[in-house]
């Protein structure tokens, strides 16, 4: 028996399966807004979740609907054309898996947040088996567990598995890609291998635009190690991905429309409206700056500051335990091209980025091998030097794992809100505040206590707003995915048409106002605030991330002084 377990432990999958196993369960037990089955407090409704889950809904419902009329240049017209930058297959995994719990599939007036989130918390759990298993195959088994476990322990990645949007699915699907080129390699090339890497390209290119970045990385990667020898490979894996890409999304077909030239200005539109959207305002030691102008340390500052700091000395050991294998060893090259490009990518003055490190989550697991290198480095040091002794090693053992386990602090004083996460290099989430960095973003704050605050104290007719609203029907989204105010008579103050057709004209000039704190657009807000009556706030290390705001009319005597709930 003792010697199966050993074995066990030691494959080099089954400590990180087993890993991505307790990841995924973690999430699912806080997935948050209207899961039945959460044990623990989860995230509120973020902006991209109001914008894919009814977007995925209505690519099932078409589908429900039409079935192989789906395909039919009409109804691909209609599906797919509103968003031509946006590629469909994460849309229609969150969308299937929303499916699954979905009580009226057809209505696309009635959708449910939490439905979604559950695909993001499988894609997580791989995520962290795919890191390890990869880890233990460039070293050894150990380094694969510590990489699995860095990366469950990795704040920002968690917070993304628990959302409906396709961070976490593009950063697997990255990785994947780069593994996928590694296992051409080994134990030889074939061209079977390339075929079915390209075949992965395909697939992260048909998530998310972000999955280009895989080829601006391998194509130099492959350049660099086997000069013009790489160009065929190259030539077959590029081919396969963009047929998977075209058969992947009908909006592509040349086929279907009268002209093929028509297919070929839907991809032209699909890589230039990415460039040519609005501009979003990032907050940035204290700045409101245009994403397109952000300085070119963004990406590296955010990422040093959003990894617990314990690891960033564990990965700094990994990268000089590596040493020269970076330059000499193809396999360390590409992963070590992975993280370097993408950074870099994101440094070039003009390429847009913004919300934190999401543009560039793809770093994050990739970074996890590296701790996984660096401790393997550090536990076989502590075994040399406690190899004859016995308490002395029960000690360093002992001081390891407690090692470890702080790593987790961070996460776990903050949740639900790890996306608010930033280490002690710049002292936490409040020395991040006092730095002038964006506190948080996407809305996650705004959780369900807040809107029962709302709810408890709201009287039907009023008015009420959720700030910043950072696109049309916003709000609308926020409140059709809120089964407890979308139950409510209240009057929401959106700049759209359509909710003002669908909400109540107000009866009262009673304000309320669901705030959460994303600086570069409360600007304006600021006077407003200032006169209002706080009600109930979320906060956590002394930084306030949204609040319930109360104003009356200056005729209105009823203004009530009701201290402010903190959570």
């Amino acid at each position: 028996m003792t010697r199966r377990w050993a074995s066990l432990v030691s494959c080099p999958y089954f400590v990180p399966i087993i890993l991505g196993i307790i990841g995924t369960l973690l999430v699912l037990a806080s997935l948050g807004n209207t899961s039945s089955w959460e044990i623990l407090p989860g995230p509120g409704t973020t902006i991209d979740e109001t914008i894919y889950v009814p977007r995925a809904k209505i690519y099932t419902s078409t589908w429900n609907q039409f079935g192989l009329a789906f395909f039919d240049h009409k109804t691909v017209e209609i599906v797919f054309g509103t968003m031509p930058d946006h590629p469909p297959l994460g849309t229609w995994l969150l969308g299937w898996t929303h499916w699954l719990t979905d009580d009226e599939p057809n209505n696309l007036d009635v959708f449910n947040i939490t439905g979604a989130r559950p695909w993001s918390a499988i894609a997580y759990g791989c995520l962290i088996a795919l890191t390890g298993y990869w880890a233990s195959q460039l070293l050894d088994s150990q380094s694969g567990w510590m990489a699995s476990l860095a990366t469950l322990l990795m704040p920002r990645i968690f917070a993304h598995a628990h959302l409906a949007a396709l961070d976490i699915t593009i950063t697997l699907a990255y990785l994947l890609s780069l593994w996928s080129i590694y296992l051409t390699l080994h134990p030889s090339t074939r061209t079977r291998k390339i075929v079915l890497a390209g075949l992965i390209f395909g697939l992260a290119i048909s998530i998310k635009i972000h999955g280009w970045v895989v080829f601006v990385t391998v194509i130099p990667w492959a350049l660099w190690n086997w000069k013009l020898r790489a160009i065929r490979p190259l030539c077959i894996w590029t081919a396969t991905g963009l047929v998977v890409f075209i058969l992947s999304w009908p909006w592509l077909w040349p086929w279907l429309w009268d002209s093929p030239f028509i297919a070929w200005e839907h991809l032209v539109d699909y890589f230039f409206r990415t460039w040519n959207r609005a501009s979003l305002q990032v907050w940035y030691f204290d700045q409101a700056i245009p994403d397109h102008s952000v300085p070119f340390h963004y990406p590296w500052v955010m990422f040093l500051s959003t990894v617990p700091t314990g690891l960033h000395l564990l990965g700094i050991v990994g990268v000089v335990t590596i040493g020269k294998k970076w330059f000499t060893n193809s396999d360390w090259s590409l992963v070590g091209a992975g993280f370097l490009v993408i950074l870099t990518l994101f440094s070039i003055p003009g390429i847009v980025v913004y919300d934190g490190v999401r543009l560039f989550l793809m770093v994050f697991p990739l970074w996890s091998i590296l701790v996984g290198v660096g401790s393997k480095t550090v536990w076989d040091w502590l075994h040399i030097h406690s190899r004859f002794h016995h308490s002395r090693r029960l000690i360093f053992v002992f001081l390891f794992c407690c090692y470890w386990l702080s790593q987790a602090t961070g996460m776990v004083s903050l949740h639900p809100y790890q996306l608010s996460y930033y280490n002690l290099l710049v002292g936490g989430l409040h020395g991040a505040d006092k730095l002038g960095l964006e506190v948080t973003y996407w809305g996650d704050t705004v959780n369900r206590e807040l809107k029962h605050a709302l709810v408890n104290r709201a009287s039907d007719g009023d008015q009420v707003q959720y700030r910043p609203q950072m696109y049309p029907n916003h709000t609308y989204g926020v409140v059709l995915s809120s089964p407890n105010l979308l139950q409510r008579n209240y009057r929401w103050m959106d700049d759209s048409r359509l909710s003002r057709s669908l909400f109540p004209p107000a009866q009262n000039k009673v304000i309320w106002s669901l705030i959460y704190n994303r600086k570069a657009y409360l600007q304006p807000d600021k006077q407003f605030l200032s006169d209002a009556e706080l009600i109930y706030e979320v906060s956590r290390d002394k930084v306030w991330l949204s609040r319930l705001y109360r104003t009356v009319s200056q005729t209105k005597t009823d203004r009530t002084n009701t201290p402010a709930k903190r959570k």
